[in-house]
């Protein structure tokens, strides 16, 4: 009974360490992927890649007050 024990234990244990989601491999060079908010640990927002030479306003927003924020760009959008 102990044996049993012992196996199925290790079996769970087992089980848990190859749970992991699987890893997406996107086009981009890892360069021009910003895996975590403003781009790096050391969060400087600058990236190596070159902004399109113009760029378009999509949208605007009136809030009557000041906001402080970032802006969350994906894909272009």
């Amino acid at each position: 009974m102990r044996f049993l024990t012992l196996v199925l234990a290790s079996l769970v244990f087992l089980a848990t360490l190859s749970g992991g989601e699987p890893q997406v491999r996107s086009k981009q060079s890892s360069a021009d992927r910003w895996n975590q908010f403003r781009g790096n640990h050391q969060l400087t927002g600058v990236g190596s890649s070159v902004p399109a030479k113009e760029l378009k306003l999509v949208w605007t927003y009136e809030a009557g007050d000041s906001i402080e924020s970032s802006a969350v760009i994906v894909d272009g959008a």
